[in-house]
């Protein structure tokens, strides 16, 4: 529901940036209905240097449920909410001119130092790792290869389990062996990942299917 500044108990917030407290919805002309009415309504601006960022908005089925304890509680909400905005929107204000850097970064960190490997990598510990935070690089990394960070890890751990089941000095690994070296935690996700990526089970691939069948690989 898109409601302009002014309009409803919500716009009108917005515009006075100060909270409003309805007892009765049902005596309240500027009520916009939603789904259903209920009857009790509390809107709380979020604040942060003086700037408005979005207000929070909580209604209830009976009459009179909100009191000025709700409000001071949600006061509060609302100002350490602004707070996290003002902080998420601080990390994220890197123009994206730096993606250069940082996807080159991100690059050599999945292709010379093999970080896809280890099964327990994460969003944040990567983002850590590159002094930014983490809406930053899911952006980066969507950008880089159209899908999101687990897809992407996937598709490095899927080129590095293919060229150690193609490599003779790999003979002697066994799948689950060859899979946990690449990143995956288990055959089996192992195995999902791989034939989802390549069409091939690791098994086939290593018998010469994936040769057999010129063509296939990773999917985009």
């Amino acid at each position: 529901m898109k409601i302009k500044v002014g309009d409803g108990i919500v716009g009108r917030v917005a515009q006075i940036k100060q909270p409003i407290l309805l007892s009765d919805t049902s005596m309240e002309s500027r009520y916009i209905l939603d789904d259903k009415r209920r009857f009790s309504e509390l809107a709380v601006p979020i604040m942060r240097s003086g700037d408005l960022l979005g207000v929070l908005d909580f209604e209830h089925s009976e009459k009179n449920f909100f009191t000025e304890s709700h409000v001071l509680i949600f006061q509060l909400i609302a100002k350490l909410t602004g707070i996290k905005l003002e902080r998420i929107s601080s990390q994220n204000s890197k123009p994206l001119i730096n993606g250069v850097v940082y996807s080159g970064q991100w690059v050599r960190l999945l292709t010379q130092e093999k970080v896809h490997r280890d099964s327990n990598l994460s969003l944040g510990a990567m983002a850590d790792v590159l002094n930014i935070s983490e809406t930053y690089l899911s952006h980066l990394v969507n950008k880089l290869g159209g899908h999101n960070f687990s897809d992407h890890i996937n598709h490095y751990s899927i080129l590095d389990a293919k060229d150690m089941l193609a490599d003779g000095k790999y003979n002697d690994y066994t799948i689950l062996s060859i899979g946990l070296e690449a990143g995956f935690n288990s055959k089996s996700t192992f195995y999902s990942v791989f034939k989802k990526h390549t069409g091939l089970t690791p098994t086939g691939f290593r018998k010469g299917d994936g040769k057999a069948k010129k063509g296939v690989g990773v999917k985009h």
